[in-house]
């Protein structure tokens, strides 16, 4: 029972399963050498969207199989987040990464915009494992049950052709003062995409660009925000909104 008294004690452990319902090796690692689990220590485990209460089991170090006890209840969102951001220098994308996945976006595109300090086209091959494990680490830190996609970096063109023909686009734009968030989001919108410009701001072409797509220029608020904290107040408000309606 030392495992079942641990599921009802503590904070669950929070794993994702492939498509053949087992651990990833980076997972099996982390389980039994780094959080020192064993056979009938209980977890959480995602698995197509559905979560289960798991029980780590003999055979679970060998093959990276549970043995799934229990559907539980999952708060699950029936719209999708998308953002579509500059590209920033340094680790400030990591960062938008990791938390923008805690506040609830689903897509992420990097955009490589007319005033973007980087460019990483040729580095796309090594970054995307690293991204990929960014968002993995915190959907499980968050308690979701999906991990969000991220894109390869591109432009901002070819960004607003992969958007669903449904999308409610809302672009965070520091000269906008009179139309905000809450002017456009209803609570019915299956899919609502931010766009957020890099360190220099979006240019007016690019402006120009997203509002002939169908697009909404919205502020958030007063104050200037850093291209890695935008993100974040704009999901979290988009959260709250349609939560609300």
């Amino acid at each position: 029972m030392i495992g079942l008294s641990l599921w009802l004690g503590r904070k669950m452990t929070r794993v994702f399963l492939n498509d053949d319902q087992k651990l990833s090796p980076e997972d099996l690692h982390h389980l039994f050498h780094v959080l020192r689990m064993t056979s009938g220590d209980f977890l959480e485990a995602v698995y197509k969207r559905d979560l289960y209460r798991a029980r780590l089991t003999d055979q679970s170090a060998q093959d990276g199989s549970l043995a799934l006890e229990e559907k539980l209840e999952a708060r699950q969102k029936d719209y999708r987040v998308f953002l579509l951001q500059g590209l920033a220098k340094g680790q400030k994308w990591e960062e938008v990464l990791e938390h923008g996945t805690e506040v609830g976006i689903d897509a992420f595109v990097a955009i490589q915009m007319k005033r973007s300090l980087r460019k990483v086209d040729h580095k796309w091959d090594k970054l995307k494992n690293r991204w990929e494990k960014i968002v993995e680490k915190a959907a499980k830190q968050s308690k979701q049950v999906d991990i969000p996609q991220v894109y390869p970096p591109m432009t901002l063109k070819e960004g607003l052709e992969i958007l669903p023909k449904d999308s409610l686009i809302l672009v965070c734009y520091e000269e906008e003062k009179d139309h905000f968030m809450k002017d456009y989001i209803q609570g019915q919108e299956k899919n609502i995409v931010l766009i957020i410009g890099p360190e220099g701001g979006l240019d007016s072409e690019e402006v120009d660009l997203i509002k002939a797509r169908g697009g909404h220029p919205v502020s958030l608020g007063k104050n200037i925000l850093r291209t890695e904290t935008a993100p974040l107040i704009a999901g979290d408000r988009v959260y709250c909104l349609m939560e609300e309606r």
